[in-house]
């Protein structure tokens, strides 16, 4: 897993992808979501790579490309590094966490 999977997700394509709103207690089904898909190769893709929690991990590498790529739309003055640079840092940290020996929970 690499930068490539932020680049079938990035630019206006997220929007479509995952902008609809959600509901509280609301299960989207894949014809309602259609990032949905998506997230679940997310998942699989953090499983192959070794994480201890897979569902984890991918929500974790959501929630920071949605915050990378929103940023990227909302404020596009801003002096970005090169995306695949960004990219590649936040999945590479992301992986890291997630497949050392000793989570947060451990050490405390």
């Amino acid at each position: 897993m690499n930068a490539g999977i932020g680049r079938q997700v990035g630019g206006g394509h997220y929007r479509v992808l995952f902008g609809t709103a959600g509901t509280p207690g609301w299960e989207p089904t894949d014809a309602q979501l259609p990032g949905l898909p998506v997230f679940r190769r997310l998942v699989a893709a953090a499983e192959a790579c070794g994480s201890a929690d897979p569902t984890a991990t991918a929500t974790c590498l959501w929630a920071a490309m949605h915050g990378l790529i929103t940023l990227r739309q909302d404020r596009p003055s801003f002096p970005w590094p090169d995306l695949d640079v960004l990219l590649e840092t936040l999945i590479t940290a992301h992986l890291a966490a997630a497949t050392g020996s000793a989570t947060m929970r451990d050490r405390s």
